[in-house]
């Protein structure tokens, strides 16, 4: 079966509910001690914000919650988002203020305000998580590394934290499709985290064996959505597409080495 289709995708859930009895969404593991088990199903919706309902709708079909975060305002879609929290799920905001605001930390600050009330105009939101943008020199991430900065998330946006810095994973196991694959070294230059549980896999074979027989007892699953499609045309134009992003994200880490 070709991986990275919705059929797939639900194929991955059926395995992971054979060893957990329900998934957590991310507002729920934040300020908090980290149940000794679970599974969080996190989603970076990157692009395509119709294929996050698809797949929210697999998710919910099969009991399990999942936390989907948009970017504003490149994904924002009332109907979409409104219908995707209906279904039980998160929402959160997927952030990149510092590569929009080129690098400039306050207008950082107050862009990431400005966009996060239109987010929530739509859904209840109070978790967030960087976007990448790995064609951009800036770490989005940096806006929250200053302490005083980090405490306006709480103090002054009401989320709750920011997912790579605000959650110890270092005995979670990370996976992730980043770059379109199971290997989370190649083609991914931020999507990563600081975690002792070795989680790569040469394929999607591979990854769904682990996921049946013996999966870690803490999981993070993390796709982006606009990836996943049944449809024979849309699959191979992403494939096309991550194929193209993939060596322009080469080429930048080849330039700035």
């Amino acid at each position: 079966m070709r991986d990275f289709t919705l059929q797939r995708y639900r194929e991955y859930l059926v395995a992971l509910k054979g060893h957990f009895e329900r998934s957590h969404a991310f507002q729920e593991l934040i300020g908090v001690p980290l149940p000794s088990r679970f599974l969080a199903l996190r989603h970076d919706v990157d692009r395509k914000p119709h294929r996050a309902l698809a797949m929210a709708e697999v998710e919910h079909a099969l009991g399990f919650v999942a936390s989907y975060y948009f970017r504003v305002p490149y994904t924002f879609n009332c109907t979409i988002i409104k219908s995707i929290e209906a279904l039980g799920h998160e929402v959160g905001y997927h952030y990149e203020n510092l590569s929009d605001t080129d690098g400039d930390m306050n207008a950082a600050l107050e862009d990431f305000g400005v966009k996060l009330a239109k987010l929530r105009t739509v859904a209840q939101v109070s978790t967030c998580c960087m976007h990448g943008r790995p064609l951009k020199p800036f770490d989005n991430r940096d806006i929250w590394r200053d302490p005083v900065r980090h405490a306006l998330l709480k103090d002054r946006f009401g989320i709750l934290g920011e997912l790579y810095l605000d959650i110890e994973y270092t005995d979670i196991a990370y996976i992730n499709d980043t770059g379109r694959n199971w290997t989370s070294g190649r083609a991914n230059r931020r999507d990563h985290v600081a975690s002792s549980i070795a989680a790569s896999f040469g394929s999607g074979e591979e990854l769904l064996t682990y996921f049946k027989v013996r999966p870690h007892h803490r999981l993070v699953f993390q796709v982006h959505p606009e990836r996943w499609t049944d449809s024979l045309t849309g699959h191979t134009a992403q494939w096309a597409l991550d194929s193209v992003t993939n060596m322009a994200k080469q080429a930048v880490i080849l330039v700035r080495k």
